[in-house]
């Protein structure tokens, strides 16, 4: 990036852009993450996504002039500022700007399609195992982890994203540890078993049905 280039610091819970807002800048998430939301008329929060280092927010205003969805910091985070009205000659001053810009654009349209294969999913169980593995990918490409992934959206956004209900997403994250695909301590989840997890992204079948008269346990109830 290049040095001339501002840094905006955004403190937990910050509002970076605003749906329908008029939009200025475009982003490029620094540090930390952010959930992308759009709200329906009567207020309901849809999550459409969550962004990290290195992605790209505000990038669909060169074709409308506004902002397609709000994006709140989900930790302490960082965002490049990019002035929307000098981004063509940013870009054509700046080849690796042009190029990054490029590479995070088709890196977030392959996600649009790991969405559809977790909504492709009936059972709410497999739709669960196969984000932890995405959020297990998003950690590696961070340089951290891809076993121990910290959550720093609610079960709450998660139940948005996936388009389940919170009371579901709590139970299924129980089957996950009965199955002994993850450990779960609070907000951090530790993949013991890949395999397992695999094999159930894998599946149609919730394999949650036969247990989910005892309930979530504790820690699941956390939102």
């Amino acid at each position: 990036m290049p040095d001339a280039l501002s840094v905006h610091r955004l403190p937990r819970g910050t509002t970076l852009t605003h749906e329908g807002g008029r939009a200025a800048f475009v982003y490029v998430v620094q540090a930390g993450s952010l959930k992308c939301f759009r709200s329906s008329e009567d207020g309901y929060e849809n999550v459409v996504g969550f962004a990290w280092k290195r992605d790209v927010i505000g990038l669909e205003a060169l074709g409308t002039g506004c902002y397609a969805f709000s994006a709140v910091a989900l930790e302490d985070s960082r965002a490049v500022v990019l002035p929307l009205r000098e981004l063509a000659e940013l870009r054509r001053r700046v080849p690796a700007l042009d190029s990054a810009l490029h590479t995070r654009v088709a890196h977030q349209l392959v996600r649009v399609g790991e969405l559809a294969e977790v909504m492709a999913a009936l059972s709410a169980d497999t739709r669960l195992a196969r984000f932890v593995l995405q959020l297990s990918m998003r950690m590696a490409e961070r340089g951290l982890s891809p076993r121990r992934i910290l959550l720093r959206m609610t079960r709450r956004d998660i139940a948005k994203y996936l388009g389940l209900a919170h009371e579901t997403i709590s139970r299924s994250f129980g089957v996950l540890v009965r199955r002994g695909c993850v450990r779960v301590t609070q907000r951090e989840v530790e993949i013991v078993d890949f395999d397992a997890l695999k094999q159930l992204a894998r599946s149609t079948r919730a394999f949650g049905d036969e247990t989910a008269a005892a309930g979530p346990p504790h820690w699941a109830r956390v939102a």
